[in-house]
């Protein structure tokens, strides 16, 4: 019952405030704040997804520059078509380098 004077709840608005600030452990089902990192009732950490940025963006792209170069490197080594065999797995082979200093530089700042 709504008192005179004041707007009614909406049961969807209110919800949806509570899922904004509130989530649920995924192994026990206890209430958690969008600030607690492990659930108070079965000491679970909480999942956070990974913050995509310019690093493992760039890794991507990377890795498929690498994959076409060699899909490349395939195609001049058996066909006349896409120039020498020798430039493009010389291009395969740096992408290659690249990527793995790529990785070596995302471990050391996951460490």
């Amino acid at each position: 019952m709504v008192a005179s004077g004041e707007a009614p709840i909406d049961p969807l608005a209110e919800a949806t405030y509570t899922r904004a600030i509130m989530q649920r452990c995924k192994v026990c089902e206890a209430s958690l704040t969008k600030e607690e990192k492990e659930c108070l009732n079965c000491g679970t950490k909480v999942w956070e997804p990974p913050k995509s940025d310019f690093k493992t963006k760039g890794l991507a792209v990377i890795k498929w520059f690498f994959l076409f170069s060699v899909a490349w490197s395939a195609l001049t080594l058996f066909t006349p078509w896409g120039g020498s065999f020798i430039t493009s797995i010389s291009v395969t082979f740096v992408l290659l380098l690249v990527r793995s200093s790529w990785n070596e530089m995302l471990a050391g700042r996951n460490e």
